[in-house]
């Protein structure tokens, strides 16, 4: 007899030619939104990205669910260094408080686009509207934090022993996305559904290692090996974050071509790895999460090997002088921090 190997999953039924467009196309704006070191660069591409938006929901059929996936998860992966190289530890400060107003933005634009589309009648609807407001309210958070960084920076503040206004604030606003993500029915489908679970397992981790962060970068120097490894394994849970977010949105989120029927992405059209069996869903999805790991762990591995991004940068970059480079806050030399 044949030995039974579970449900055989079917061969693609339609064109990867459109899923193929909207993730490059997306993975291009974004770069260079994210990681171009001139503001009018950034800008037009952040303007082309909108344009792009527009024309894939219009004309391509792109759900809304792959932008609410997708943004947050480049922005967290944006952070990932920028997390490593923040010497005061705690939440979150960008190079230009541009990238986070902007983000802000662009979730109260969804968060109001919802409103006007479908309204907050039944339950999850108030419950997407609320998760929006948390983004927004931490986007905001950010967009501040790092305009004050920048003026700290200016005026040559030494804020090595202040208790950051947003030590509470951030961390908190990660755990209740946590829990809503963790515990909200989002997507009624086994293998979504646990992805979500994890997903809020993650932000609740990077809730309680961000209030971790804060303190021990109170306690002992910026220097001093517990605080450097202190942010690399914060920095470390940010880019597990966006390479889960991105990547959910590409498995499942792409297309709705039937508002009936379930959104569809390289998971749904089968270009994706998958068991086809719902009782194995925990199966697939840890197995995902470890691929995820294996590759962010290995992404890190070069990084680090590659030099410690602390040790070459300065923080002269927030103010638009010295090298060029991605560190946020004054360096070890710069920075009195008597433990």
């Amino acid at each position: 007899k044949a030995m039974q190997m579970g449900p055989v999953v079917k061969p693609p039924d339609e064109s990867p030619v459109p899923a193929l467009v909207v993730i490059l196309a997306s993975f291009l704006l974004l770069g260079i939104t994210g990681w171009s070191e001139r503001r009018a660069v950034a800008g037009g591409a952040a303007l082309l990205l909108a344009g792009f938006a527009f024309y894939a929901a219009s004309s391509l059929q792109v759900d809304g669910d792959y932008w609410s996936h997708m943004l947050p998860g480049f922005v967290a992966l944006r952070s990932a260094p920028l997390v490593f190289t923040n010497l005061q530890g705690g939440p979150l400060v960008t190079n230009h408080a541009s990238l986070p107003f902007f983000g802000a933005l662009a979730f109260a634009g969804l968060g109001i686009g919802q409103l006007v589309s479908i309204g907050a009648v039944s339950f999850s609807h108030k419950v997407h509207i609320f998760i929006y407001l948390l983004i927004f309210s931490i986007m905001t958070s950010t967009a501040i934090g790092s305009r004050n960084a920048a003026r700290n920076l200016d005026q040559q503040v030494n804020t090595s022993q202040k208790l950051p206004a947003r030590v509470i604030f951030d961390p908190c606003c990660f755990c209740c996305l946590g829990f809503l993500f963790a515990l909200h029915q989002h997507d009624a489908r086994p293998v979504p559904y646990l992805q979500h679970t994890l997903l809020g397992m993650m932000l609740i981790s990077i809730g309680l290692l961000m209030l971790l962060n804060s303190a021990v970068h109170l306690l002992v120097p910026t220097n001093a090996p517990v605080a450097k490894m202190a942010r690399l394994v914060h920095a470390f849970v940010w880019l597990l974050l966006g390479v889960w977010l991105m990547q959910m949105s590409i498995l499942f989120y792409l297309f709705r071509p039937d508002p009936i029927l379930f959104k569809r992405g390289l998971w749904g059209m089968r270009y994706a790895p998958a068991i086809g069996d719902d009782a194995r869903a925990a199966e697939e999805v840890f197995t995902y999460l470890a691929f995820d790991i294996f590759l962010c762990a290995l992404a890190a591995t070069i990084a680090l090997q590659l030099g410690d991004p602390s040790e070459t940068l300065t923080g002269k970059n927030l103010a638009g002088k010295g090298k060029k480079g991605m560190v946020l806050l004054p360096m070890e030399d710069d920075v009195v921090n008597e433990a």
